[in-house]
C-alpha cells in the first residue's frame, strides 16, 4: 500500500501536481455534461455549483430504461451505477481516475449509440402501430 501510494504520488507530481489534475478532471466533465446534455439528458446541479469530479443527470424521459443503458454499456466497456442520493431517478458519472479526453469522448460516443438506438426503436414501433 505504501509503494502504491508513493508511486500515485510520483505521477501526480509528474501530471503537473493539482492544478493540472484539476484541469484534466475539469475537462473531462465538461466534456460529458456537453456531450449528455445534446442527448437530451438534463444536469441534475447547475454549472454554478457544479464540481469536477462527478455529474449527475436526470433521466431524458419517462420511460426512460436505466437497465438496458447499464447492460449496453457494459459491452461497450463502460460501468455505470444508477445515482441512488437524489429523490429523482438519475445517473452518476464520474471523471476522475486514469480517464483522459478521448476516453469521455468515447463514453459520450456510447450514449449516442445508445440514444440513436432507442429512437429508431420508437420509430419502427409507430409505423408498425
Amino acid at each position: 500500500a505504501v509503494c502504491a501510494f508513493w508511486r500515485a504520488l510520483i505521477d501526480f507530481e509528474a501530471e503537473g501536481g493539482q492544478p493540472a489534475r484539476y484541469a484534466r478532471y475539469f475537462k473531462n466533465n465538461r466534456i460529458v455534461r456537453e456531450g449528455l446534455e445534446k442527448l437530451g439528458f438534463k444536469p441534475y446541479l447547475s454549472l454554478d455549483v457544479q464540481g469536477p469530479i462527478l455529474n449527475t443527470f436526470h433521466y431524458p424521459s419517462e420511460d426512460f430504461d436505466f437497465k438496458r443503458l447499464r447492460e449496453f454499456m457494459r459491452k461497450k466497456g463502460f460501468v455505470l451505477f444508477p445515482g441512488g442520493v437524489t429523490p429523482d431517478p438519475t445517473i452518476r458519472l464520474g471523471n476522475i481516475g486514469e480517464l483522459y479526453e478521448e476516453d469521455e469522448r468515447r463514453v459520450v460516443k456510447a450514449f449516442e449509440e445508445y440514444m440513436a438506438m432507442i429512437a429508431e426503436e420508437r420509430e419502427e414501433r409507430k409505423a408498425a402501430s
